[in-house]
Protein backbone atom coordinates (compact mmCIF):
# COMPACT_ATOMS: atom_id res chain seq x y z
CA UNK A 1 0.00 0.00 0.00
CA UNK A 2 1.06 3.59 -1.09
CA UNK A 3 0.68 5.65 1.83
CA UNK A 4 1.11 9.74 1.07
CA UNK A 5 2.40 11.59 4.08
CA UNK A 6 2.85 15.59 4.86
CA UNK A 7 4.80 16.72 7.18
CA UNK A 8 3.13 19.58 9.64
CA UNK A 9 6.10 20.15 11.75
CA UNK A 10 9.07 18.98 12.70
CA UNK A 11 7.39 17.35 15.34
CA UNK A 12 3.80 16.13 13.27
CA UNK A 13 2.69 14.52 10.53
CA UNK A 14 0.12 12.80 8.99
CA UNK A 15 0.03 9.43 7.13
CA UNK A 16 -3.40 9.12 4.35
CA UNK A 17 -4.07 5.55 3.38
CA UNK A 18 -4.88 5.41 -0.15
CA UNK A 19 -7.63 2.61 0.75
CA UNK A 20 -9.16 3.09 4.51
CA UNK A 21 -7.71 0.67 6.70
CA UNK A 22 -9.63 -2.42 8.19
CA UNK A 23 -10.81 -0.65 11.53
CA UNK A 24 -13.86 0.28 13.13
CA UNK A 25 -14.27 3.51 15.11
CA UNK A 26 -11.24 6.17 15.96
CA UNK A 27 -8.21 5.70 18.51
CA UNK A 28 -5.98 8.10 20.27
CA UNK A 29 -2.62 7.39 21.93
CA UNK A 30 -1.19 10.36 24.55
CA UNK A 31 1.44 9.80 27.14
CA UNK A 32 -1.37 9.90 30.09
CA UNK A 33 -4.28 7.91 27.79
CA UNK A 34 -3.52 4.09 25.94
CA UNK A 35 -5.91 3.37 23.10
CA UNK A 36 -8.09 0.36 22.53
CA UNK A 37 -5.99 -0.41 19.50
CA UNK A 38 -3.15 -2.80 19.11
CA UNK A 39 -1.41 -1.08 15.96
CA UNK A 40 -1.14 2.81 18.26
CA UNK A 41 -0.38 0.62 20.73
CA UNK A 42 2.93 -1.25 19.02
CA UNK A 43 3.75 1.78 17.89
CA UNK A 44 3.65 4.03 21.25
CA UNK A 45 5.94 1.08 22.97
CA UNK A 46 9.15 2.68 22.07
CA UNK A 47 8.57 5.87 23.76
CA UNK A 48 9.06 8.06 20.42
CA UNK A 49 4.87 9.04 20.12
CA UNK A 50 3.66 12.10 22.48
CA UNK A 51 0.49 11.91 20.42
CA UNK A 52 -1.45 9.35 17.86
CA UNK A 53 -4.78 9.52 16.62
CA UNK A 54 -5.82 6.45 14.04
CA UNK A 55 -9.15 6.74 11.97
CA UNK A 56 -9.68 4.60 8.50
CA UNK A 57 -8.58 7.48 6.32
CA UNK A 58 -5.14 8.72 8.06
CA UNK A 59 -2.64 8.25 11.28
CA UNK A 60 -1.93 11.42 12.91
CA UNK A 61 1.66 11.54 14.74
CA UNK A 62 3.29 13.78 16.67
CA UNK A 63 6.70 13.15 18.66
CA UNK A 64 8.48 13.23 22.00
CA UNK A 65 11.15 15.29 20.02
CA UNK A 66 12.49 16.69 16.15
CA UNK A 67 14.67 14.21 15.69
CA UNK A 68 12.98 11.13 16.25
CA UNK A 69 9.81 11.73 13.94
CA UNK A 70 11.81 9.58 10.95
CA UNK A 71 12.19 6.68 13.13
CA UNK A 72 8.09 7.27 14.28
CA UNK A 73 7.25 7.69 10.88
CA UNK A 74 9.12 4.42 9.16
CA UNK A 75 7.98 2.14 12.58
CA UNK A 76 4.41 3.41 11.99
CA UNK A 77 4.65 2.70 8.37
CA UNK A 78 5.86 -0.89 9.12
CA UNK A 79 3.53 -1.42 12.01
CA UNK A 80 0.35 -0.94 9.64
CA UNK A 81 2.14 -3.26 6.56
CA UNK A 82 1.97 -5.85 9.75
CA UNK A 83 -1.40 -4.99 10.79
CA UNK A 84 -2.92 -5.47 7.06
CA UNK A 85 -1.28 -8.73 6.50
CA UNK A 86 -1.99 -10.21 9.71
CA UNK A 87 -5.47 -9.52 9.51
CA UNK A 88 -8.07 -12.46 7.67
CA UNK A 89 -9.18 -11.53 4.45
CA UNK A 90 -12.74 -10.86 6.09
CA UNK A 91 -11.99 -8.53 7.88
CA UNK A 92 -9.61 -6.66 5.04
CA UNK A 93 -12.68 -6.40 3.11
CA UNK A 94 -15.06 -4.87 5.76
CA UNK A 95 -16.86 -2.39 3.67
CA UNK A 96 -16.15 1.32 5.49
CA UNK A 97 -17.78 4.37 4.49
CA UNK A 98 -15.71 7.20 2.79
CA UNK A 99 -15.63 10.84 3.99
CA UNK A 100 -15.67 12.11 -0.05
CA UNK A 101 -18.71 13.80 -1.02
CA UNK A 102 -19.50 13.18 -4.43
CA UNK A 103 -20.83 15.95 -7.31
CA UNK A 104 -24.37 14.10 -7.10
CA UNK A 105 -24.74 14.46 -3.53
CA UNK A 106 -23.59 17.65 -3.90
CA UNK A 107 -26.35 18.78 -6.19
CA UNK A 108 -28.63 16.64 -4.48
CA UNK A 109 -28.16 19.45 -1.35
CA UNK A 110 -28.30 22.31 -3.17
CA UNK A 111 -31.60 21.09 -4.95
CA UNK A 112 -32.86 20.34 -1.37
CA UNK A 113 -31.00 23.25 0.75
CA UNK A 114 -30.78 25.62 -2.24
CA UNK A 115 -28.62 28.83 -2.56
CA UNK A 116 -27.81 28.38 1.61
CA UNK A 117 -24.72 25.84 0.88
CA UNK A 118 -24.14 27.53 -2.86
CA UNK A 119 -20.65 29.18 -1.22
CA UNK A 120 -19.79 25.65 0.31
CA UNK A 121 -20.63 23.42 -2.96
CA UNK A 122 -18.91 25.80 -5.39
CA UNK A 123 -15.46 25.71 -3.67
CA UNK A 124 -16.07 22.00 -3.66
CA UNK A 125 -16.64 21.18 -7.22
Amino acid sequence: MVIEEKNLSSEETILFFPTPLPIRGTFYHSPNTSSASQLLDNIAQTNLAHTLLLTTDFLYIKSQAPNSLEDLTTLALAEIDDYLETQPREVRNLPTCSLKVSTSYKLLLFSVLGNAVLPFIAKEM
